[in-house]
């Protein structure tokens, strides 16, 4: 690399998680001309920073969403148990679990979870 002609150094911040600069190096003196050139990048700056700022989001969202599925995979355990149990149907053992976790005020994934590992005496 070069030794370059100019160096920018633009701090900020990156949605309030940390510092974020941003560095330009030019291999000429900046313009008039460079100014403007450099101008016509700000939408691609834009655009890279929306792509990260999306990217790094996704790694909680992954782990939601496993998260999710796991209280889903619970829940219809649960759920199959209390149909089993008073010959119902789904939507009605639904209700019955979700009616229960209302009553305790305990979240219905903690109360599925408590059924499960109850009565199959190992955890969910």
């Amino acid at each position: 690399m070069t030794t370059p002609a100019a160096l920018l150094i633009l701090p900020g911040e990156w949605a309030g998680r940390g510092r974020l600069a941003t560095r330009l190096h030019l291999d000429s003196p900046t313009g008039a001309e460079a100014i403007s050139t450099l101008g016509s990048y700000e939408p691609l700056l834009a655009h890279a920073l929306g792509l990260l700022e999306y990217c790094g989001d996704a790694e909680t969202r992954a782990d939601q969403m496993l998260q999710m599925m796991q209280s889903r995979r619970v829940i219809e355990r649960a759920k199959g148990m209390v149909m089993t149990r008073r010959s119902v149907g789904g939507d009605e053992a639904f209700a019955r679990l979700a009616e229960i976790s209302q009553q305790r005020n305990v979240r219905l994934r903690e109360r599925a979870v408590a059924l499960v590992e109850g009565v199959g005496g190992a955890p969910a």
